[in-house]
């Protein structure tokens, strides 16, 4: 689809029909269903497949943690740059949680 850039602290659920090429974003990204990556993703916290992730063609850098269901199927795929990191994945699931003051939807669906 398009270019998505987020602040920190952002819950997203991403349809793989509708997935966008460009992806930076800190916090919990959760693929709903089977996706192939052909562009640029970035993320930064924890990224949670519920199906088979690949890349084709593009580059999925994950500087986190990635879960699947039942087992992450992205872990030897080509393209793939993951770097474990704790402090991320607590950075993340804090960002999350965090109370606000104004009006606010903890999970948003893309796009």
């Amino acid at each position: 689809m398009g270019d998505h850039d987020y602040p920190a602290g952002r819950c997203l659920i991403v349809d793989p029909a509708n997935a966008p090429l460009q992806l930076r974003v800190e916090g919990l990204v959760v693929v709903d269903g089977d996706m192939v990556v052909t562009g640029d993703w970035e993320v930064t916290g924890l990224l949670i497949g519920l199906g088979s992730i690949r890349v084709a063609g593009g580059r999925l850098l994950v500087q986190g943690g990635v879960v699947g269901d039942p087992e992450p199927t992205v872990w030897s795929v080509p393209g793939l740059h993951l770097r474990p990191d704790p402090a991320a994945v607590d950075r993340a699931l804090a960002l999350a949680g965090r109370p606000t003051r104004a009006p606010f939807h903890l999970w948003q669906r893309l796009p």
